[in-house]
């Protein structure tokens, strides 16, 4: 599948929505993981252990909507109205409007170190080599992901796809695109970036990323890929009662 790289739905274009949409992701970010729902949230498997750095900090949560399911998540009405709005929205296009999905969060003070190329999805066990490349023993890799670029201030930060030939192509994201790819056939990477502009901004990168764990999904074992049923996706991620990464554990 070629990427698609397009700009998001012309509602949330301007840069004042963008900025709205930006607050109201660090307000939800808050209530899930500085508020008193933070033990319960984390003892369900409903979020994702976060990953802090000086340089970055992502958060993820599982939310379910359209179908009844077991997979631990919010409800779909427990999102802030214009996020449910917009993953509405998003889950669609990626062919996706019902059963569980993974509703993540990337924000960068002030650069990034090198992330590894990997793929995004369910990680039950996976283990790390010395050079820094992940190899998944078990887990759940879904077809499609979307990234919506909220703010961008370091022009040479990139999104970068490898397919298995080791070709890779470079996505510069800019401030209001949506970034839709296929998980399953490109694994990716962040390369490093230094934001050294003298300009003060608290957020350098903003990133919010969504992709289903029930629909059209694959469930790796010990290198061999198999298609699955949302019911049986459903299954395997309900046993799991301790929180899987969301995505490479870096």
């Amino acid at each position: 599948m070629i990427p698609i790289k397009s700009s998001i739905d012309h509602e949330y274009a301007s840069a004042d929505l963008r900025a709205a949409l930006q607050a109201i992701a660090d307000r939800f970010i808050d209530r899930l993981y500085y508020g008193a729902e933070r033990a319960l949230l984390e003892a369900s498997s409903i979020i994702y252990p976060p990953d802090i750095t000086p340089e970055r900090e992502a958060f993820a949560c599982r939310v379910r909507f359209g179908s009844p399911l077991h997979t631990p998540a919010l409800d779909f009405a427990d999102l802030p109205a214009v996020l449910a709005s917009l993953s509405a929205a998003v889950m669609n296009r990626l062919r996706a409007g019902s059963g569980a999905f993974i509703l993540n969060f990337q924000r960068y003070r002030r650069g990034n170190v090198n992330i590894p190329p990997h793929f995004d999805g369910e990680y039950f066990h996976w283990r790390q080599a010395a050079n820094g490349s992940l190899y998944v023993e078990h887990g759940l890799r879904p077809r499609y992901c979307a990234l919506l670029c909220l703010e961008n201030r370091a022009p040479d930060s990139a999104t970068t796809l490898i397919d298995d030939n080791d070709v890779r192509l470079n996505f510069h994201l800019r401030a209001g695109d949506l970034f839709i790819f296929d998980n399953q056939y490109y694994m990716h990477c962040v390369e490093p970036f230094v934001w050294s502009a003298a300009e003060n901004c608290q957020w350098v990168r903003y990133m919010i990323g969504w992709r289903s764990i029930t629909m059209d999904c694959k469930e790796i074992k010990q290198g061999i890929e198999t298609p699955i049923s949302p019911d049986y996706a459903d299954r395997l991620i309900s046993g799991r009662r301790t929180p899987a990464w969301s995505e490479a554990p870096f």
